[in-house]
C-alpha cells in the first residue's frame, strides 16, 4: 500500500506510522553515514535531515537513504523547502509520485526516486522552493 493510500485511509496517524515503522535511531544513522551522533543532530536542527519523534524517541525515516547512503541531493532539497513545513508534509512530498519527474517509461516518480535514479537535484530544489507552507 502506497503512502497516499495510508493518508486517504487514516490521515496523519497512519502516515506517521508508515514512516516511523522503518525509521532509524540517530546513532544508527550516524554509524551508517560515518559521522558522530552530534553531527546527525546538527543536521536535524538545520533541516538537512528529517526526523520523527514518538514517546521520547527520535528516529530518522529510512526513505532519506538508499543502499546505505544518503539520497543524492537530499540535503539541498530539504533546505529549500519552506521552513514551516512539518516533517510529515516533507516526507509525504518526497514520497509522492508526480508527472514532472516521470522516467523513460513515462511513469511518474516521487522526488525521492527521481533523486535516487538521476542524482540531479536542481529541478527538485526548484519545486521545493515553490511549495506553499503546508503541502497537505
Amino acid at each position: 500500500m502506497g503512502v497516499s493510500e495510508y493518508a486517504r485511509r487514516g490521515g496523519y496517524v497512519a502516515v506517521f506510522r508508515h514512516f516511523f515503522a522503518d525509521a532509524l535511531p540517530t546513532a544508527e544513522v550516524a554509524a551508517m553515514l560515518g559521522h558522530d551522533v552530534a553531527c546527525i543532530r546538527q543536521r536535524l536542527r538545520e533541516g538537512s535531515l528529517v526526523a520523527l519523534a514518538a514517546g521520547g524517541t527520535m528516529r530518522v525515516p529510512a526513505l532519506q537513504f538508499h543502499q546505505g547512503v544518503e539520497v543524492p541531493g537530499l540535503a539541498r532539497v530539504l533546505r529549500a523547502l519552506p521552513a514551516r513545513l512539518g516533517p510529515l508534509d516533507v516526507l509525504l512530498w518526497l514520497d509522492t509520485p508526480a508527472p514532472c519527474w516521470a522516467g523513460a517509461d513515462g511513469r511518474p516518480r516521487s522526488p525521492r526516486d527521481y533523486l535516487v535514479q538521476t542524482g540531479m537535484a536542481e529541478s527538485v530544489v526548484a519545486a521545493a522552493q515553490r511549495l506553499p507552507a503546508r503541502h497537505t
